[in-house]
């Protein structure tokens, strides 16, 4: 196969040579990673025709948090439990046990709980949540370990399938009537959805992808 007839494979499946719906965008290709919002924003408008990037409606489709490789990525919110399956569901032993960072049980559960109750009233931003948290006494220590940047008790919440926060108003919302998916169905529509959007790649490739080492092969 000639070296341009590949790039050209790669990039019809990469979605950057037809226009597509978010809902394809993200079907295709487990969602785009998200770290930096800015740059996967670009990433949509990319795939997307001016029209619909610009018409804006499409992100209150999407949630941006943790998911492939435990890193942050946006996708459909309707597919938090094929991310969130029962194979990647968080203990709930972190509640039970201290922190590296010596973030002690009763903290967690004191503010777990806190946060819990405030969603059931309405989605609120990270700020809201830090004012409400901090008008419970909250130390400057324990802001730090709830509202760690790497994902603190929020990750935590987000991997039980308690929480999710939107794509575009970073809002945090609860989750209800959450039902995941089992880990075997997961993991095969995940590894499909990659190897079509992703093929040709190499065994290499895949292991980065689904973060795994040669001994697990």
């Amino acid at each position: 196969m000639h070296h341009d007839t590949w790039k050209g494979i790669i990039l019809q499946k990469q979605g950057l040579l037809k226009p597509q719906s978010v809902q394809q965008i993200c079907q295709n290709l487990n969602g785009l990673q998200a770290q930096f919002q800015p740059y996967v924003h670009v990433g949509f408008r990319n795939r997307m025709t001016a029209e619909d990037f610009y018409e804006s409606s499409w992100q209150e489709d999407l949630t941006r948090q943790w998911s492939i490789r435990r890193t942050v990525h946006a996708y459909l919110k309707s597919e938090i439990p094929l991310y969130i399956h029962e194979g990647r569901l968080a203990s709930t032993d972190y509640l039970k046990t201290e922190g590296r960072d010596g973030f002690s049980p009763q903290t967690k559960q004191k503010y777990h709980q806190l946060i819990l109750e405030a969603l059931e009233q309405g989605p609120m931003t990270r700020e809201e949540l830090k004012s409400l948290c901090r008008s419970e006494k909250m130390t400057l220590e324990e802001e730090k370990q709830v509202f760690n940047a790497w994902g603190g008790l929020f990750r935590y919440m987000v991997e039980r399938g308690e929480v999710y926060q939107e794509y575009g108003a970073k809002r945090f919302h609860r989750l209800t009537d959450f039902q995941p998916l089992s880990r075997e169905k997961a993991e095969l529509e995940i590894a499909r959805r990659y190897f079509a959007g992703f093929g040709p790649v190499s065994l290499a490739d895949a292991r980065y992808y689904f973060k795994e080492n040669k001994s697990t092969s």
